[in-house]
Formats: C-alpha cells, structure tokens, sequence
C-alpha cells in the first residue's frame, strides 16, 4: 500500500475514534449530538441521522469536531471535551495487545526489553503519548525536536514497507500522539485540552461564588 495512502486512512481512522469517544460522551450526558465533522476542507459526504445528526467527512483527514447540546456545563462539558483522548488511548493500548496476541512480541517494531501483551501495549502507548509533551520541553529548550523528527521518520519507514505489522503499529502508536496533541491547552483553535481547562476554572468559580449545580 502507497505510504501517502496508508498515513492517509490512519489519519482518518483516528480522527473517526476521537469524535467517536466524544459521541458517547454526550449520549451518557443525556446531550444531543447536531453535528459531527470528520476531516476539514471540502465536503466529500454528508449525512442525516434518523435522529437529526449531520454527518459530514471532508477531503483532509485531519482534524474533526463535534457539536452538541443539552450537555450541562462544568465538569459535564470537561468530560465530553477529553472523552475524545480517552477513546484514542484506549484504542491504541486495544490494537497494539491484538498485534501483538497475534504475531507475537517478536514480530512487533520496537519490543526490545518488553515481554508480554500488556506490557508491550502499556510501553508502546506510555512512549508515544509522552513523546509529545517531551518533545515541546525539548523545542523551548533547545529550539529543536529531535525525538519527534526520529519519530517520524520511523512512522514512515513501518508505513513504506512494515507490513501488516508496521500498519497496525503505526495506527495505534498515531493513536496515542493524537491524544496527546488534543490535550495541549491552545486557546486559539479550541483544543480539547483548551475545553477542559475553560470548563474546569468555570466550574470552580461557580464553586467559590457558592453557585455550584449540577455539573
């Protein structure tokens, strides 16, 4: 399979289990989802649900968003917000247990000094989901991100010629990183991370000003 392709359909694949994770979300918050985007840019398909949801994939792979209502704001809208890192994260930690049941520790990229499915999944998911937080220490420090361009360039080796091995590496590890991005605090593009600060410092100033409710 093309490598563009491949990174391509990963990219979608992890996209679709975020909005997924924050999906359930709103439906355990008894909200109603209007609303889900998949992709940006233009709209290659679009979709009304029988229960009035708009679905919609667009050409870039990357990237969503999901509107909603009737969620309660606070702690409510804080656990829609990182619902999306939860499924990425669980997802990953499930697909990289499956590889491995199926082809063994061995057969896997980078399980040197692991032994057993948890253990390798546990490594493998821990490793890529810290790698971004370490690699912006390292970029404000040294102005450079070095882990992450090796990272990367392992990304593409395992999708040019990994196998079915290397693919399912890549989507789980992709996965874990993506869950990691959606949880740094950037204010400007509304970042899940952003979401879940704004509705935890609204929820505690409710609190201090003795105007708590239901969150």
């Amino acid at each position: 399979m093309n490598a563009l392709l491949a990174g391509a359909l990963v990219l979608l694949g992890v996209t679709v289990v975020h909005e997924a994770g924050h999906w359930m979300a709103v439906q355990v918050k008894r909200g109603r989802v209007l609303r889900l985007e998949v992709g940006r840019g233009p709209i290659l398909w679009s979709h009304t649900t029988g229960g009035g949801t708009e679905l919609t994939l667009s050409l870039l792979p990357l990237g969503g968003r999901i509107h909603y209502e009737g969620v309660g704001s606070g702690t409510a809208q804080a656990v829609v917000a990182i619902s999306g890192s939860v499924a990425n994260l669980a997802f990953a930690l499930i697909v990289f247990a499956l590889a491995v049941w199926t082809v063994g520790v061995e057969g896997m990229p980078l399980s040197e000094g692991t032994d057993g499915v948890f253990a390798y999944a546990v490594s493998s998911v821990g490793t890529w989901f810290w790698m971004v937080p370490g690699a912006l220490r390292d970029l404000v420090q040294t102005g450079m991100a070095l882990e992450f361009n090796r990272a990367f360039r392992l990304i593409l080796r395992l999708l040019t010629d990994g196998g079915l091995p290397g693919l399912t590496y890549v989507a789980a590890a992709t996965s874990s990183v993506w869950a990691a991005l959606n949880l740094i605090p950037i204010p400007i593009i509304q970042t899940d991370g952003w979401l879940v600060t704004r509705a935890l410092w609204r929820w505690a100033r409710r609190r201090d000003n003795g105007s708590l409710g239901p969150g």
